[in-house]
């Protein structure tokens, strides 16, 4: 490699690094998870995390033969395609090495733009976090204020933020509609604006209970429903931790979601429309209190009658019948529920996203998890080719190059590998005004 050709990569790998290390708002909050390239490869690329257990205590002086076992639940994610910049330059176009980083430096941004566009699409259509109000956010009803405080007061009583805090990105038009009175009025405590609000985007820190409140230019719209759908059929479920496979062993489940079987025209709902049913209560995690507020939920897939939800319900009143319920869940199995009853034939989905518009996203900070993985170019069996891996942030990618004596040509390409995924479906999704 000459020295020239060496100052060139240098000079790419210099750009990349330092755009995607000073990467958005949003990717920031997300959990890192790498798993080794010999497992993704086994897997064909898919990973498998498990999530927080949850577990029930007992009353008594002697237990003996009542001891609790282990359920691991696990969520799943696949790296699929990389994501990638790929130019050429002709000989006379490298004289000038500022014009080869500016176009450098141009690609590392929209790689960045991608990775947080995708991040917040899949937070705003797999979250099933919802609060949603007939009033516009910012009008006298509904401040945004009173907003945020609605949706921090929820995930409070459900104990969804235990211990890493809850954020919220704003669309460009709440913000303002309600930003003065964060920023202008006696809300501000602080009395005045963070030095992030000028390059990040940041709000406020600590408005009415969210830990930071951002603006953010990327958030996706969320379409309107209205389709009249019930449930088919008295419809529970139970926390799986594996599945028998076809070939007779066990592999682990995905217990983020669940089928819902409905009556109606299911083929009219959109992946990522959100609902509640009347009277199915959301209860805390812990503590398995009843709150006043019914579980909100997200399609994730249709398929003819049957819609794919998430989260994946299970109910309290189903616990055994020593602790007062009917006994179809185990001891283990309710110690995730989440729900204070199942589907019931005939319920109606109550839609909450009634009027299209831009959604603003609320989350805890460790509800959505970005996984990444080196692109493995470093065997000997891709010698010839000139590439170079770097890791930048919580994303790992590769730069390469390759030129032709015969065009006096070169190509670079620029590849980042990553895959987002929502692992608490419950705690992670919309906040809106403007809903009938």
């Amino acid at each position: 490699m000459s020295l020239t050709e060496g100052k060139l990569v240098n000079y790419a790998i210099d750009e990349v690094v330092k755009t995607l290390e000073t990467i958005e708002t949003f990717t920031d909050m997300a959990q890192t998870y790498n798993q080794s390239g010999r497992d993704l490869q086994r897997g064909n690329n898919t990973w498998w995390k498990p999530i927080e257990q949850q577990s029930r205590t007992q009353d008594g002086w002697d237990i003996t033969g009542n001891e609790d076992g282990i359920i691991e639940l696990s969520i799943q994610g696949n790296l699929g395609d990389p994501s990638n910049a790929y130019f050429g330059l002709r000989a006379d176009d490298v004289r000038d090495e500022t014009s080869y980083r500016r176009k450098i430096q141009s690609y590392a941004k929209r790689l960045v733009g991608e990775v947080e566009e995708r991040g917040l699409e899949r937070a705003v259509k797999g979250g099933a976090f919802a609060v949603t109000d007939s009033n516009a956010i910012g009008s006298t009803n509904f401040t945004l204020w009173d907003a945020l405080g609605a949706a921090e007061d929820k995930m409070f009583d459900l104990e969804y933020a235990k211990s890493k805090g809850v954020c919220a990105w704003l669309n460009s038009a709440d913000y303002r509609a309600g930003g003065k009175e964060l920023t202008q009025s006696t809300a501000n405590y602080s009395g005045k604006l963070p030095d992030d609000a000028y390059n990040k985007g940041l709000l406020q820190q600590q408005v009415s209970g969210i830990s930071n409140v951002y603006k953010h230019n990327r958030l996706p719209v969320m379409t309107a429903q209205s389709v009249v759908l019930t449930v088919n059929g008295a419809q529970t479920f139970v926390p799986i931790s594996t599945e028998v496979s076809p070939s007779g062993t066990e592999v682990p489940f995905d217990n983020r979601f669940a089928t819902l079987t409905v009556t109606g025209t299911a083929a009219s709902v959109n992946i990522g429309d959100k609902f509640s049913i009347a009277g199915m209560k959301a209860v805390s995690r812990d503590g398995k209190i009843e709150s006043g507020d019914d579980m909100t939920f997200s399609v994730q897939a249709i398929n003819g009658q049957v819609l794919t939800i998430s989260p994946r319900p299970y109910a309290w009143d189903e616990r055994p019948v020593a602790d007062g319920g009917s006994g179809v869940l185990s001891r283990d199995e309710a110690a995730y529920s989440n729900v204070s009853t199942a589907f019931n034939n005939a319920d109606t989905l109550v839609w909450l996203n009634t009027t299209a518009g831009k959604a603003n996203v609320i989350m805890t900070k460790d509800a959505m998890v970005l996984a990444s993985s080196p692109i493995p170019t470093d065997h000997e069996l891709f010698a010839d080719l000139r590439t170079k891996s770097f890791s930048a942030g919580k994303i790992n990618g590769i730069i390469g190059f390759e030129s032709s004596l015969g065009s006096l040509t070169g190509q670079c390409r620029i590849a980042i590998w990553y895959d987002w995924q929502i692992e608490k479906p419950e705690e992670i999704g919309i906040l809106m005004g403007g809903q009938v």
